[in-house]
């Protein structure tokens, strides 16, 4: 049986974005590294490019803000399948519906790189990868439940706005127009 770390710092971070992984791309997410069995096809994978730097070099002590950012790829042995994935997590994470979700986590996703394709060895590679990087900063040292981190209640909609009323006088003489 493996135990997990409290759900806090890197680990935080990682859990949450294997919740939007799931939700709003409806695939398995993955260390990099990991070295047990390939998941099926697709999948997405996160490695650390730095696990942790300091926002500030004075010493804030407990729950002070540090960046962890992310190289964040998606693999499948079809490229505009591991494309098109790619760009629904990147869609997902710029959403109002998961940066709210992470805001309930003390996550603020920073900056988030073009998408690139990072296939290697075409001819000879099979995995098709596409992906992109992404700085998160995250609140260390506050602990979380996985209850906390839910997106079981989370719909995902398309906000869509049909009209908007505008006062004014309009061409017809009218007092509101809509847009």
């Amino acid at each position: 049986m493996t135990s997990h770390p409290a759900i806090k710092n890197q680990y935080l971070l990682t859990y949450a974005l294997d919740q939007i992984v799931q939700k709003a791309c409806g695939v398995t997410l993955t260390y990099a590294q990991d070295t047990s069995a390939q998941p099926k096809y697709p999948y997405i994978s996160c490695s650390f490019i730095t696990a942790e730097q300091e926002t500030t070099v004075d010493w804030l002590g407990a729950n002070r803000l540090i960046i962890i950012s992310l190289q964040i790829d998606c693999h499948s042995d079809n490229a505009l399948l591991a494309s098109d994935t790619i760009r629904e997590l990147r869609e997902a994470l710029m959403s109002p519906i998961y940066r709210d979700y992470l805001k309930k986590a003390d996550i603020v996703p920073q900056t988030i790189s073009k998408t690139q394709n990072r296939t290697i060895l075409q001819d000879v590679n099979y995995d098709q990868c596409f992906g992109f990087d992404a700085d998160f900063l995250v609140r260390a040292g506050v602990e979380h439940t996985e209850a906390e981190l839910s997106l079981s209640d989370v719909e995902e909609s398309d906000q869509a706005i049909e009209s908007i009323v505008v006062p004014g006088t309009t061409e017809d003489g009218g007092e509101t127009t809509n847009i």
